[in-house]
């Protein structure tokens, strides 16, 4: 009897630990409090450079020059500048994100692809949300990610095991994700991704790369791209492509990167 208890136990703890192990990785939400801000429309971020105290896009406009009109802080008074405030992450690894403020609210991603709110005048976060990834992921440059999209209301996130996450902006809530690939075999999205208007037509000749195999268009589908034959002229000719398209069909960009996947 003693025996059969010891076996009956160590059964009921191994399919326990293969229930917790199988399970997928669960996203997690954590709210001090909810953002205050203007939905972004598709208008202000075409017109970006005009909007000083935002920061819409990755870049700043379509074009990537990263310029700001911003005058205030110049060559004759740069030496006086103090620190108003630091925020400290409980990680030691890489950043390269750019974070998008809009109304006095700053987002920004972490490592692995967290995402914070916070309050661009003193430091405090209104809200912070860290996706599940997934255990075996293939990543060329460490587990960075370079920022989000915004429109409307709705945060957009591509993430290191190849999915795109739609977070509510004003609560972190997550609206909906998508897989764009397979992380196992290499798929994997470090980069900021772009909120625009294209015609899919437009969308699937320019946006050919021989680094990157989808394309995410509509929100919540994928177009793969085979037989790549070059990346953008430059980024003007993207500029200028988006200008061109102006009203028509919505469309959300980013790429799936194939890598070696890691073992």
């Amino acid at each position: 009897m003693r025996q059969l208890f010891r076996i009956s136990s160590f059964l009921c703890v191994l399919l326990v630990t293969m229930e917790i192990f199988g399970q997928e990785p669960q996203a997690k939400v954590t709210k001090a409090r909810e953002t205050e801000h203007a939905g972004v429309t598709y208008e202000q971020i075409l017109a970006a450079s005009e909007d000083a105290g935002n920061w819409l896009t990755y870049s700043g406009q379509y074009n990537g020059q990263r310029f700001s009109q911003l005058d205030q802080i110049n060559d004759s008074n740069a030496d006086k500048l103090q620190v108003k405030w630091v925020r400290q992450f409980p990680m030691r690894t890489a950043f390269e994100t750019t974070p998008l403020v809009v109304d006095g609210v700053m987002f920004l991603t972490l490592p692995e692809n967290k995402v914070w709110a916070v309050d661009a005048r003193t430091g405090l976060r209104y809200w912070k949300y860290e996706h599940g990834l997934s255990p075996q992921l293939a990543v060329c440059c460490g587990k960075i990610n370079r920022g989000v999209a915004i429109l409307g209301e709705t945060l957009y996130m591509g993430t290191l095991d190849a999915k795109l996450v739609a977070l509510d902006s004003k609560s972190g809530n997550v609206r909906w994700t998508q897989t764009v690939a397979d992380p196992k075999k290499g798929y994997s999205i470090s980069g900021a991704p772009l909120r625009t208007h294209l015609n899919k037509g437009e969308a699937h000749k320019r946006m050919q790369s021989q680094h990157f195999d989808y394309v995410v268009l509509q929100e919540q589908s994928t177009l793969p791209i085979k037989n790549a034959a070059r990346c953008l002229e430059n980024i003007r000719d993207f500029d200028a492509l988006i200008r061109k398209a102006g009203a028509r069909t919505v469309l959300y960009m980013t790429w799936a990167r194939r890598n070696a996947p890691q073992t």
